[in-house]
C-alpha cells in the first residue's frame, strides 16, 4: 500500500497521477494522504483504480466523514491513526483530575482488575510461568 504526500506541495493532480502509477506498478491500495475537500476526495475515489484508504482526524485537513460517506465516495478502509490515543489521554486526564480532587477515581472509569490482567496477557505469563516451574 503506497502512500502520497504530494497533495500538500505538489498538488492534487500531482498526487492522483502518483495513485495511478502506484496502482500501474501493481499495488492493491493506494493511499493519498490529506484530500481537503470532499470533492477532492471523490475525485481521487473515481479516478484511481483499486481500494483507496484514507485517514480519519477530526481536527485534521481531510474531512471527517461517516463510515457510510467514506463508503459512498469509495473508500474501502479508514483509519482512524489517533482516536485510540486522544481518548486514552483524556481518559487518564479524567482520572488523574479525580485522583486530586477526591482521592480516588470512580470504579466505572477502571476495569476490573481479571479483565486488565487478561488484556496485557498477565494471566497468560502466569500460566506459562507455572507450566515451566512444574515440567
Amino acid at each position: 500500500m503506497p502512500r502520497t504526500d504530494a497533495r500538500a506541495t505538489l498538488g492534487l493532480d500531482e498526487a492522483i497521477a502518483r495513485c495511478q502509477a502506484f496502482v500501474e506498478a501493481g499495488a492493491d491500495i493506494t493511499f493519498l494522504e490529506a484530500p481537503r475537500s470532499e470533492h477532492e476526495m471523490e475525485r481521487y475515489c473515481q479516478e484511481v483504480a483499486g481500494y483507496k484508504m484514507v485517514n480519519m482526524l477530526p481536527s485534521g485537513k481531510t474531512p471527517f466523514l461517516s463510515h457510510q460517506r467514506l463508503h459512498e465516495l469509495g473508500f474501502a478502509i479508514a483509519a482512524y491513526p489517533l482516536t485510540l490515543l486522544s481518548a486514552g489521554l483524556k481518559a487518564q486526564e479524567a482520572a488523574l483530575k479525580s485522583l486530586r480532587q477526591a482521592g480516588f477515581v470512580d470504579p466505572g472509569m477502571e476495569l476490573e482488575f481479571d479483565t486488565l490482567k487478561d488484556i496485557v496477557g498477565f494471566s497468560k505469563y502466569y500460566a506459562e510461568e507455572e507450566r515451566y516451574r512444574t515440567s
